[in-house]
């Protein structure tokens, strides 16, 4: 009976001391769940804190510089009507130079950007086109954009496409003889002109607007006659002859005409090849040196030891 009544005993207060750790553990399971939790809360409002931070310093900064670009602009009333012209008035260069200094836009205020009227625009020239493409300079100095650039190079690019179709089945080829190593020449086709001229220039400004396609226009007025854009039957046939120096040297000498130019240079890995016939010999000195051949200067082998 004592035995029986000291197992009782014992299971009786293993059973509590049981309990009582069980009890703890969901105790302690529950703090370091509650733990946990707080320190996600903790963690998400630091994340939170340095969002706002940041935000706060992209709002001083941008206040900062609209804070400039208003000190700059705000010049006094005597300043204004001094300089700001009236409609239909022009500005001196000193007077525009002036302005454009008050406003903050002059040469050293700017950083990597300089303010120029569209009057200047006119007056400089720059190269529209890099092949059958947009060039990057022309691109970035009339804004154009990438939608407007696609459609663009688009359209040179089967222009191109259309002008190599018509010189193939038009080039004339000249037989080499003396120093002459290469004799090419392309005929005036009005028609044909006309109509890759009316392609670009309607794709240009339908493209563009008039002010920046006229700009456009202007730039690429070299594209277009080496296109034969501006051949329309008064301009004798576009010519590329490549001859031999006669002191029996390595040098080649290169003769193009064309819309009533011409040009006289050496052949050398620096001079762009022909644009008329570049279709024909998409690569270049190499290819027409392979038809016809001929060596190329020495230069042309050191400019690709140089490359490689």
């Amino acid at each position: 009976m004592k035995k029986l009544f000291l197992v009782f005993v014992i299971f009786a207060v293993g059973t509590s001391v049981f309990c009582a750790f069980q009890s703890t553990t969901i105790q302690l399971r529950n703090h370091a769940a509650a733990d946990l939790e707080n320190w996600q809360a903790q963690t998400q409002r630091v994340a939170q804190m340095r969002i706002e931070r940041e935000s706060l310093e992209e709002h001083v900064q941008s206040s900062t510089r609209e804070l400039n670009i208003l000190q700059h602009v705000a010049m006094s009333r005597s300043v204004k009507d001094k300089f700001i012209p009236k409609v239909g008035q022009r500005l001196s260069p000193a007077e525009r130079e002036k302005l454009l200094s008050e406003l903050g836009f002059d040469w050293n205020s700017t950083g990597d950007y300089l303010i120029v009227s569209k009057e200047t625009l006119e007056r400089i020239g720059l190269d529209g086109m890099k092949g059958s493409k947009l060039s990057d300079v022309v691109s970035e100095v009339l804004a154009i954009t990438p939608g407007e650039q696609a459609a663009i190079d688009g359209m040179t690019a089967q222009l191109t496409a259309d002008y190599k179709t018509w010189a193939e089945s038009h080039v004339h080829r000249n037989e080499p003889s003396g120093d002459v190593v290469a004799s090419y020449s392309l005929p005036v086709d009005a028609e044909f002109s006309q109509t890759l001229s009316n392609a670009f220039v309607g794709g240009v400004l339908g493209t563009l607007g008039n002010e920046r396609g006229n700009l456009l226009l202007d730039y690429s007025r070299s594209w277009m006659i080496s296109l034969g854009m501006e051949n329309f039957g008064t301009t004798p046939p576009a010519t590329m002859i490549v001859k031999r120096y006669p002191n029996g040297d390595d040098r080649l000498s290169l003769e193009t005409k064309q819309a009533g130019n011409t040009m006289r240079t050496d052949v050398s890995p620096w001079q762009p090849f022909p644009e008329a016939f570049l279709p024909l010999f998409p690569g270049g000195w190499a290819d027409l040196a392979k038809r016809e051949g001929f060596e190329l200067p020495k230069s042309f082998q050191k400019k690709d030891a140089n490359q490689s």
